[in-house]
């Protein structure tokens, strides 16, 4: 199809604000959106995109902003003359400004009830403490942060950041590469007046992230009123975004929690009808990364699968032995991760998984936003002038691993030393009983 998929990256997230900005840079996504000196008004880039049928949007991470833009080739000059004119131009109108703050207010009015979200936030600030990654991407306190802000700060981070050395281009396109090289740089990309931004000699560096020693199990509860859900994670410190380990891993992510026949689905949900949602996750960053266990249960279900009564329990039966209490969604998920740690994977899980990864690679060759997400992610995160192509990776890092490389991972991250455990919810009983649940491995 003739369409072109622009992805701009820009080296700016939580993990690159100072305390007198923090959370500031999704708010500054949100800006871009707002008016430049030649399109003063969001309206006036609405109609830009509205006008030939563009999608056009945006996130914030912790590493980067991310601005995604998908138009008919033909108006691809065009489109990426608006992208450079709205990154490196955005106007910052007072009113504006002031009108948004209130938006992203409301946004995150919405994300105090995202308990799922929480449960992750609080167990990074536990893997990554004492980093520039143990910040959320949004606070929770924009309403304190509109005091905190100054707006001659943000104007000064907006302008430190944005600008072209700061900021990579991923396109996927029908147009030949000589001729998008000429687009770019008939650009803003390209012009830009760097006397107009705030030169930062360590702007491209990678961000500290010397996060402190842990010396055993981590567990954080968080008690809320009136819900009776719990939302568990479960998250072990692993390897860099740099190391060869991490294939391994998501592998071993991939056997427990990707289908709907995982190992972890398969306990929780088939086995014992505990939870609905559960999975496993991969994260990585220049340092340091981790793989979590999430699980959303009634916390009634935290430790203990209570049948109905069908006979009295007596004083020599254990919790656990009776055919009426059985095991609970925290303990069945450490017995998981013990039988992992002494048993590994089989060959089967293996095997199937794999057959898996490949094909879900061949379906995601279709689509082109893979295609720039990846190259452009790689590109960027890795600072590096050459990546592996989508279409080798299963191939070149995924078919040779073996239960033993998976088995090898296993044993060199689960460990206590390692292990966060973060617990959001209602009615959660026994913190002490929760923490003995948690210490077993």
């Amino acid at each position: 199809m003739n369409i072109t998929h622009v992805n701009v990256f820009c080296r700016v997230g939580s993990a690159f604000e100072p305390e007198n900005v923090r959370g500031v840079s999704h708010f500054i996504e949100h800006m871009c959106f707002k008016g430049t000196p030649t399109l003063p008004t969001a309206r006036d880039i609405l109609v830009e995109y509205d006008t030939i049928g563009a999608y056009f949007n945006a996130y914030t991470e912790k590493q980067y902003t991310c601005y995604v833009a998908k138009f008919h080739s033909n108006y691809t000059k065009h489109s990426l003359e608006i992208l450079a004119d709205i990154l490196l131009h955005s106007s910052f109108n007072k009113t504006e400004y002031e009108k948004e703050m209130n938006v992203v207010i409301e946004e995150n009015v919405r994300n105090e009830t995202d308990y799922d979200g929480e449960a992750d936030d609080l167990v990074e600030s536990m893997v990554y403490k004492g980093s520039v990654y143990e910040n959320p991407v949004d606070t929770l306190q924009y309403h304190k942060a509109v005091d905190v802000w100054k707006y001659d700060d943000v104007i000064a981070f907006y302008r430190k950041n944005y600008v072209p050395q700061n900021m990579l281009l991923s396109i996927v396109t029908t147009i030949p590469f000589d001729k998008i090289i000429q687009y770019v740089k008939n650009t803003h990309f390209a012009k830009h007046d760097s006397r107009k931004t705030i030169i930062d000699p360590i702007l491209n560096t990678v961000p500290r992230m010397l996060y402190d020693k842990q010396y055993g199990v981590q567990v954080e509860i968080k008690s809320i009123k009136d819900i009776q859900t719990t939302y568990l994670v479960v998250a072990f410190r692993t390897c860099s975004l740099y190391s060869d380990d991490r294939y391994a891993l998501n592998v071993l992510r991939a056997i427990l929690g990707a289908t709907f026949t995982s190992r972890m689905f398969t306990i929780l949900r088939e086995k014992n009808g505990l939870t609905y949602t559960s999975h496993v996750e991969t994260v990585y960053y220049e340092h340091s990364g981790d793989i979590r266990f999430s699980a959303i249960t009634d916390s009634k279900k935290l430790l203990y699968n209570r049948k109905p009564q069908t006979r009295k329990r007596t004083a020599t039966t254990s919790r656990f032995a009776s055919r009426n209490v059985k095991k609970g969604v925290l303990p069945l998920i450490m017995d998981m991760i013990r039988d992992l740690i002494k048993h590994g994977v089989t060959e089967k899980e293996l095997s199937e998984t794999k057959r898996y990864l490949e094909g879900k690679q061949m379906l995601n060759m279709e689509n082109a936003e893979t295609q720039v997400d990846y190259n452009g992610k790689e590109l960027f995160l890795h600072n590096t002038p050459h990546i592996d192509p989508y279409k080798t990776l299963y191939q070149k890092h995924i078919q040779p691993i073996t239960r033993e490389d998976i088995h090898r991972v296993i044993i060199k991250y689960f460990t206590p030393e390692n292990m966060n455990v973060a617990i959001v919810g209602g009615g959660l009983g026994s913190t002490l009983a929760i923490r003995k649940a948690c210490e077993i491995l």
